[in-house]
């Protein structure tokens, strides 16, 4: 019965660490930061916060909502109510497209933070030809 039970535990720790190993750093810049995507159909909306610390994803939060408002007023309404009582503010917040009222928006978070936190809307790299 003993033997099972060891075998099991191995089992589970060879797992754990196998995970821990083969997750890889998504890229050198190792500042923490979170990521903002959506996907909707008709009215329906999707909203994934990708949460990035040193490098590596700690988390993924999907939030789901019906909603006849534009992108940015959903995007504005998602950062106050996920950031409202957060633990953690990053300095770098990345959206698909600028929220509503940005620029207030960033004062408050950096206001909450204590430092400066700072949207971005990534651009598409040039690529090169040779």
């Amino acid at each position: 019965m003993m033997y099972e039970d060891s075998a099991r535990v191995r089992d589970q720790l060879k797992a754990i660490n196998s995970f821990k190993v083969g997750q890889r750093k998504l890229e050198a810049d190792f500042s923490n930061r979170d990521v903002i995507g959506y996907q909707n159909k008709d009215k329906h909306f999707v909203v994934v916060i990708l949460r990035i610390r040193e490098g590596r994803i700690l988390s993924r939060e999907k939030i789901s909502l019906d909603s006849d408002e534009s992108l940015d007023n959903i995007l504005r309404s998602i950062v106050i109510n996920f950031y409202m009582n957060a633990a953690y503010i990053p300095n770098k917040i990345y959206f698909p497209e600028l929220p509503d009222e940005s620029n207030e928006l960033e004062s408050w978070l950096s206001e909450k933070a204590g430092r400066k936190v700072v949207f971005h809307v990534p651009q598409r790299a040039v690529s090169f030809k040779n």
